[in-house]
């Protein structure tokens, strides 16, 4: 995580270990994807702003510990593209999103799903 350190509230991180073990259930045992973005500090979001024009200007939901980006180009630790891998977590974040408990957007240029907890 170039941009973020690994923090999360304890509600953001519940959510996150719960996304994870219904990503593995539908994906299978030992199955795992990548969080490539956290809680970021106001220099830090500033820094990112000049590489990703999806970055917002000064605080964003990363600052407060709610957010957090899972790519969707690395799965089990391996970077490359894995359609079925994706499809598995895009239900997975569908139906967390369905169920009121996140809110999820897809990040094409940056190959991430923006996932903040509600």
């Amino acid at each position: 995580m170039t941009y973020s350190f690994p923090f999360f509230t304890p509600d953001s991180k519940n959510i996150l270990e719960q996304i994870g073990l219904a990503y593995e259930g539908l994906a299978g045992e030992g199955s795992f994807f990548t969080v490539s973005s956290a809680t970021r500090t106001e220099e830090q979001q500033k820094a990112l702003k000049r590489r990703n024009r999806n970055a917002t200007d000064g605080e964003s939901s990363h600052s407060f510990g709610i957010s957090f980006d899972i790519s969707y180009i690395r799965f089990n630790g391996e970077r490359g593209w894995d359609a079925k891998a994706q499809r598995n977590l895009e239900t997975v974040l569908n139906h967390f999103q369905q169920t009121g408990k996140i809110y999820v957007i897809k990040e094409r240029k940056q190959s991430c799903y923006h996932v903040t907890v509600r």
